[in-house]
């Protein structure tokens, strides 16, 4: 009798291929950010073979995205008293605290259809290389594991979550998770107008002791914007360099044109394929040459009070 042979590897890897085609990737695009969106969709494009879902409330938020097959847009339920006129918002201000809230909408609205894993990428997250493959099987591996969520987490005893990168496990526990924190972003807003996502999620997280349920994305890996120089400074000890990042997220900056210049450093550094991006490297020059000047200036200052 011929003896039945197991699973073989390739059979696996067509697994895990079916589930990561299972997967969706969601964008919020809002807010009139400009050529961001086109950047950060273009890199899951050219990096994953997944779905891409972009919500939105206005038409013309979506008109400068390229029409790709796998590129679906999903109309969104406007927020009652949510002005969206005029230019981007960006954290310094109370409204962008209240246009986060949409993040939970959407994620829903995903979660209710038949993918597998759902992932939020935030329009300021750049993909350098393809996650998927290593968060589908992390799901494979732990079925506890609800979320994996990125972290910029500096002290111990006081996690801080990212929502700017979540991957989510499509089952009821998550929903409730979801369910939860879009009904206490809402109420906390009316206590404190500047509470974002971010702040939300990591509520959940310490009050619910979700540390089995909820993984917390490498730093090295999954680095968020105050960690740019560990990937564009020259090795202090040669052969000793950091790892490569699957995604880099633009945040800690304050303004569009400062996350215009942070995406000119990363897309060198990484060869991330970007369009009109010349002109950002003059930008870049000119502040470091003001931060030079003005670190120069203090140093002179503090010198003459001796």
């Amino acid at each position: 009798m011929k003896a039945e042979l197991g699973p073989t590897r390739s059979t696996f890897q067509s697994h895990e291929r079916l589930r990561i085609l299972k997967t969706v990737v969601a964008f919020l695009v809002i807010n009139q950010i400009d050529e961001l969106p086109a950047v950060s969709i273009q890199s899951v494009l050219e990096n994953s073979e997944c779905e891409i879902r972009v919500g939105y409330l206005n038409e013309r938020d979506i008109s400068q995205i390229e029409i790709s097959p796998r590129v679906q847009f999903v109309k969104l339920q406007p927020i009652p008293n949510l002005d969206l006129s005029g230019v981007y918002k960006d954290f310094s201000e109370n409204l962008f605290y209240q246009i986060v809230q949409l993040k939970w909408q959407l994620i829903q609205t995903l979660l209710d259809q038949d993918f597998e894993v759902v992932i939020y990428s935030d329009l300021d997250v750049i993909w350098i290389s393809n996650p998927l493959p290593s968060l589908v099987h992390v799901f494979e591996q732990d079925s506890e594991i609800a979320i994996q969520i990125q972290s910029f987490t500096t002290e111990p005893d006081k996690p801080r979550l990212c929502m700017g990168f979540v991957a989510f496990r499509n089952n009821l526990q998550t929903r409730e998770i979801i369910s939860v924190c879009e009904k206490n972003h809402t109420e906390l807003l009316e206590q404190n107008p500047r509470l974002g996502d971010d702040d939300v999620m990591t509520k959940y997280y310490i009050e619910n002791n979700c540390f089995s349920k909820i993984r917390l994305l490498p730093q090295s890996t999954f680095p968020v914007g105050s960690f740019l120089n560990l990937y564009t400074t020259r090795p202090i000890f040669p052969g000793l360099n950091a790892p490569k990042p699957y995604i880099f997220h633009l945040n800690y900056v304050v303004g569009l044109q400062n996350k215009r210049i942070m995406l000119r450093l990363i897309s060198r550094k990484f060869k991330v394929k970007t369009s009109g991006m010349n002109h950002w490297f003059f930008l870049l020059l000119i502040k470091r040459l003001r931060f030079i000047f003005s670190t120069a200036t203090r140093k002179l200052l503090a010198l003459g009070r001796f």
